[in-house]
């Protein structure tokens, strides 16, 4: 992660792959208070009252990929190829546990309408299931490092952290991020925001079984988890020395 080594931040146009159910509306929404709404594009965002998807990044002109500073969704690394100019990425990750219990209730109360449908059929233990024997599912396994990588080698995507991301954080670590931002942009004004805060603690109602399988197949992002918790950490103490 690079936030203590850049010397123009205001060359760079961010991009925020927004990892599901991690928090990320909050750095969205800071963002939108830095840069402006005007300035900030969010790729296929869902309306939730009609289901219907704005359009994504791959649909801009290039004059329209001028207009933009900031650039989030739920995509996987690997936008900056569209994406003309100095780019950097932000990332924020969770407990994957914690996240897929997130997800569950989200779907539960306002997902679409398919995953609306699944949540309402479903108890905790069983949606938990679900995932993991839905391949396509990344809620199922590892899907954070896939999320921050493109790719789903541990190894790599800390490579790519170091070398491609301006700053990354836990969950928990999103009010300090959002300060050492404010500070690195010149903009005390800025205060640490909260949205779409789930305070939900479903643990302990999985199985024991299940816990275990899920622990095996999270094995990476607990890993990922730990590693950017522990570097924020780091980055957070040098740069404000």
């Amino acid at each position: 992660m690079r936030i203590s080594n850049i010397s123009d931040i205001y060359g760079y146009k961010i991009i925020f792959n927004h990892v599901p159910k991690a928090g990320g509306q909050t750095l969205i929404s800071f963002f939108e208070d830095l840069f402006g709404r005007d300035q900030c594009f969010r790729h296929r965002a869902r309306n939730m009252s009609t289901n219907e998807h704005s359009k994504g990044i791959e649909e801009l002109s290039v004059e329209e990929l001028r207009l933009y500073r900031f650039f989030a969704g739920h995509f996987d690394y690997g936008y900056h190829c569209m994406i003309k100019g100095s780019v950097l990425y932000i990332g924020v990750v969770r407990d994957p546990m914690e996240r897929l219990i997130s997800d569950y209730y989200f779907n539960f109360w306002y997902g679409r309408p398919d995953l609306k449908a699944l949540a309402r059929r479903c108890s905790l233990e069983e949606y938990a299931r679900e995932k993991i024997f839905n391949p396509k599912s990344k809620m199922g396994r590892s899907g954070q490092v896939e999320h921050l990588s493109g790719q789903r080698d541990l190894g790599k995507a800390i490579e790519i952290l170091e070398s491609d991301y301006l700053i990354a954080c836990t969950n928990e670590q999103l009010d300090r991020c959002q300060e050492l931002l404010a500070m690195v942009y010149g903009r005390s004004d800025l205060r640490p925001i909260r949205k779409n805060v789930n305070s939900r603690k479903g643990v302990a109602n999985l199985s024991s079984s299940l816990k275990k399988s899920l622990q095996e197949r999270f094995c990476d992002d607990y890993k990922l988890v730990e590693y950017i918790g522990r570097r924020f950490d780091e980055e957070f103490s040098t740069s404000l020395t």
